[in-house]
């Protein structure tokens, strides 16, 4: 860690140090909510759906079929997001 020798500074250098942190702090936060989203937006596959729900992947099938369930076709397969997902998990539970 940096050490700082505050008898040597000038309040302005120490209120651009702290804004320096603070700024350097929103960055860091703003890099975790976009890995966050990212992370959010995972595609699963009817079979991990399944899984969390603890039903086969027929129930999961007519749950798409009957739009209990929100999916996503890309070329000819079926995909879900993961955070769609837990949240409609959470609803039921």
């Amino acid at each position: 860690m940096n050490e700082i020798t505050f008898s040597q500074l000038t309040k302005q250098d120490l209120i651009d140090l702290v804004k320096t942190a603070i700024q350097e702090t929103d960055k860091i936060k703003e890099l975790s909510n976009n890995k966050l989203n990212i992370i959010d937006d995972e595609l699963i596959k009817i079979n991990e759906v399944a899984k969390l729900f603890g039903v086969s992947t027929t129930t999961i099938f007519n749950w798409k079929r009957a739009k209990k369930l929100p999916s996503y076709r890309i070329s000819n397969k079926v995909y879900y997001k993961k955070n769609e997902i837990l949240n409609c998990l959470n609803k039921a539970g």
